[in-house]
């Protein structure tokens, strides 16, 4: 039943309106005038979203209250027609398509009349009705039936019958591996003091951060360009399919994560959404392996190979499986390392700082959802275990209170892809790496044990 709670402060319908101003096509008449059309719909999903909720109350089955907070202000923020994104499609066209003043004039008039209006109503809901009711307790198991909630929140994302207990072990114990590892970093650029005091050293270095918003695309820019280049020596097949580096939008920027990544769509290129928000907060150190995760050899390679796939049933191609996609972005940050990068010993670190987050997430998840966990438990676990910045932990926090059991997906499905690797590196004198990257992409989407048998028929035959 968790439908009933239907958005959170990164993905919903309050959202999902906005992006169309820069994801719907808008090149011909049909186009805009479809555009129209849907922001003329919005009144009636929102009122479908406002039933969903108040179906959610009777139930008991309610956000977070400091999630709700959080979608009040986007909300509100869209209940003026002057602040709306949505006339985007219409401002600085130099084409002289036919009639195109009388539409911007009835996407004009759908604004006033229908989008701002029905935000509005959103706010008035959320704040007088639904926030009040909205739980304390950030984690899941607060709700009816959250135990079973969260259990079978854990096997879709994960795609194993691992329990919270065992997931909750597996991160501490690989949080203890990899503070190892950065320690070996710290020792080589001469530091002493330990992981916390080189830690506190990173997060007060300027130089080390972003200057500008062009600062953070411009860098990602050119190390997705750098490593493009090399990837055929990690890859024999390559996707058609190309993607694009734009900032998250600013009406979502402030809740957003680092980043993530929109898959292609017909004519459409993929998207790697950096966030430029508070650049002066954003580590540059930490930009190739997020760079290699969100678009190569990362999600988009994953992705954009699966659309491709002749003959794939339509739900592999577009299917989310978390702990195969997921998996295979964080096992992907690392790959870049085998062909020459990650050069500069606070890059290796900053790799590290994504993996040790990753491995932390599984902690601090289960901890919040399973155990009882405040936020500011989770928080001070994430800053005292990481490097990651405090505006980072925050938005991060917030993030698993409001998508339960999705973070566990990354370091699962990475573990297993890693040692399905070494199982085929053992097999083999000669192992085709090439040939393994291939195959592990050609299933396209699917759970980790079809992955597995998948791959040792590919081992057993070579």
């Amino acid at each position: 039943e968790t439908h009933l709670i239907p958005m959170t402060q990164l993905f919903g319908p309050h959202l999902d309106l906005l992006q169309l101003a820069t994801i719907h096509p808008t090149e011909d008449r049909a186009g805009l005038e479809s555009y129209v059309e849907r922001l003329r719909a919005f009144p009636k999903q929102v009122d479908q979203i406002i039933g969903l909720m108040q179906r959610g109350i009777e139930k008991g089955m309610v956000g977070a209250k400091l999630n709700f907070a959080a979608i009040l202000e986007q909300v509100r923020a869209q209940s003026s027609p002057d602040s709306s994104p949505l006339l985007r499609p219409f401002e600085g066209r130099e084409d002289d398509l036919d009639g195109i003043e009388t539409i911007a004039s009835a996407a004009e008039s759908a604004l006033s009349e229908a989008v701002a209006p029905a935000y509005a109503k959103l706010a008035e809901f959320i704040e007088k009705e639904y926030l009040p009711r909205c739980r304390d307790v950030v984690g899941v198991h607060a709700l009816p039936r959250g135990e079973e909630i969260y259990g079978r929140l854990t096997v879709r994302c994960t795609t194993t019958e691992l329990s919270p207990d065992e997931i909750h072990k597996i991160g501490l114990d690989e949080v203890d591996r990899i503070q190892s590892e950065m320690a070996r970093v710290i020792d080589q650029v001469g530091c002493t003091g330990g992981l916390k005091a080189f830690t506190e050293h990173l997060r007060g270095r300027p130089e080390l951060h972003f200057e500008s918003a062009d600062a953070v695309l411009d860098g990602f820019r050119t190390v997705l360009d750098a490593v493009q280049e090399k990837l055929p020596l990690l890859f024999g097949h390559l996707p058609k399919a190309g993607f694009e580096v734009w900032p998250i939008e600013d009406y979502r920027a402030a809740n957003a994560p680092d980043a993530y990544y929109m898959p292609p769509a017909g004519e459409r290129a993929g998207v790697f959404y950096a966030n430029t928000y508070r650049p002066r907060s954003r580590p540059g150190y930490t930009m190739e392996a997020l760079a290699y995760h969100e678009a190569v050899p990362g999600h988009h390679l994953q992705i954009a190979v699966a659309q491709e796939i002749e003959g794939l049933p339509e739900f592999r191609k577009h299917g989310v499986f978390p702990a195969y996609a997921e998996g295979w972005a964080l096992y992907s940050e690392r790959l870049p390392r085998e062909i020459g990068f990650y050069q500069d010993p606070y890059s290796e670190f900053g790799r590290l700082t994504m993996e040790i987050w990753r491995a932390a997430r599984l902690v601090v998840d289960t901890g919040i959802h399973d155990k009882g966990w405040t936020h500011e438990q989770a928080v001070e676990f994430l800053l005292s275990e990481t490097a990651l910045s405090r505006h980072n932990v925050v938005a991060e926090v917030d993030r698993y209170i409001c998508m339960p059991a999705q973070a566990l997906a990354y370091k699962i499905g990475e573990l297993r892809i890693s040692e399905i690797r070494r199982r085929a590196e053992a097999a083999t004198t000669d192992f085709d790496l090439r040939g393994f990257h291939d195959r592990l992409l050609a299933l396209g989407g699917a759970p980790l044990d079809l992955l597995e048998s998948w791959m040792e028929q590919w081992i057993d035959g070579g």
